[in-house]
């Protein structure tokens, strides 16, 4: 409200950066590297990689359990997450050099790591929640934004 009465107009799209900016923080190839280590040093103790997803899943995908209208900026959240998600199965992690490199720490091979089927394990799972959501879902964009996460993540998992 007090953004509407005072703001220029890039407010949405502030709040969309400050939001895919902190998930695309956590989803870090490095982050995931460490996840994944610490559950190979500490078992049962360590916070797991499907553990994260699930709680990351949780959290930005409340309105599929519910069937309730999905705004503006839980929308871009959404499909932000299935584009990083989408990076992680198809992409790798950036090559990094000099300072930077030594910044980061050690780089994770994400072909040759539980990433990429971890990424896909969760499009397939979100894929299942959001055709089961999409039924209940009585708001019109929200459904639409549904169905068009569905053919995303076909177009992810399916390429033509």
């Amino acid at each position: 409200e007090i953004i509407a009465r005072t703001g220029d107009f890039g407010a949405l799209e502030r709040i969309r950066s400050l939001q895919v900016g902190t998930m695309n923080n956590i989803l870090e190839w490095g982050r995931l590297g460490r996840v994944i280590e610490n559950e190979a040093l500490n078992g049962d103790d360590a916070y797991k990689i499907d553990e994260l997803f699930t709680d990351l899943r949780n959290g930005i995908w409340t309105e599929l359990s519910r069937g309730s209208e999905i705004d503006v900026h839980r929308r871009a959240l959404q499909r932000a997450y299935v584009e990083r998600l989408d990076l992680m199965l198809t992409g790798d992690e950036p090559d990094l050099t000099g300072a930077a490199r030594r910044r980061a720490g050690p780089q994770i091979n994400a072909s040759q790591s539980d990433i990429r089927p971890m990424a896909r394990a969760e499009l397939k799972t979100l894929k299942r929640q959001v055709q089961s959501a999409i039924p209940r879902t009585s708001d019109r964009m929200s459904k639409i934004h549904l169905e068009d996460i569905s053919e995303r993540i076909d177009m992810i998992l399916e390429p033509k």
